[in-house]
């Protein structure tokens, strides 16, 4: 997630009556370093301000690591049955449609574990360069075309977000990055089948802008 993505979410979150929005299920949220270490911004703008005011997120995702809540997959029937159970008022989807071979199941999947008037906070990738988790599909919507995902709901906001340029989202100081960029550049041989992406991929995109679309989406009564 990139930080004006965050800042764009927790915006959208948080403008909402919170008898509305939680309790929040987080769907593909990785572990808590992840969260609050490697992207702290995500946890500024959208985790601790829920922390703060006692409201609850869970995080769910497939792999059983600190900081997450649920395992499982989320597309499992019994593992839905298992979420079904827990009185969900909203979900984050952040990141995670990009890279499903079938997002509209999935998609179905968080619309079913919501009641009627439930919310779904969402984003995208809009324009950003490919990236691999393990799969990216390349998919790039705008807000018309992820709402379509939803069926059964409507658009209560959505915005493509300029995120600035690529290069400015590294967190590492740019002559490390440039550095392992270099590095990475000269190693063809190493993980090969990432070599392209990992190194004339992002150098073609580093002086580029990027952006997301992010939506909120609520359940239709």
């Amino acid at each position: 997630m990139l930080k004006k993505e965050a800042k764009w979410l927790g915006r959208a979150i948080y403008s909402i009556p919170a008898g509305e929005v939680f309790p929040m299920l987080n769907v593909g949220s990785s572990t808590r370093y992840f969260r609050e270490v490697k992207q702290p911004w995500l946890y500024e703008y959208i985790l601790k301000p829920a922390g703060d005011h006692k409201h609850s997120i869970l995080h769910t995702d497939l792999k059983a690591e600190p900081g997450v809540d649920l395992v499982g997959d989320f597309i499992d029937p019994a593992f839905l049955t298992k979420l079904s159970g827990l009185s969900i008022r909203s979900i984050l989807c952040a990141n995670v449609l990009e890279h499903l071979a079938e997002p509209a199941q999935f998609c179905g999947a968080m619309t079913s574990l919501l009641p009627a008037g439930g919310l779904i906070f969402l984003s995208v990738p809009h324009v950003y360069p490919y990236h691999s988790d393990p799969i990216d599909t390349r998919f790039r919507p705008d807000v018309p075309e992820l709402a379509g995902l939803f069926p059964k709901c409507e658009i209560v906001r959505g915005q493509i977000v300029d995120c600035g340029r690529y290069i400015s989202q590294e967190r590492n100081p740019p002559f490390l990055f440039a550095l392992q960029l270099l590095v990475r550049l000269l190693l063809p041989f190493y993980r090969p089948s990432r070599w392209y992406s990992a190194s004339i991929g992002k150098l073609f995109w580093l002086f580029k802008n990027v952006s997301v679309t992010c939506a909120v989406l609520r359940k239709r009564t």
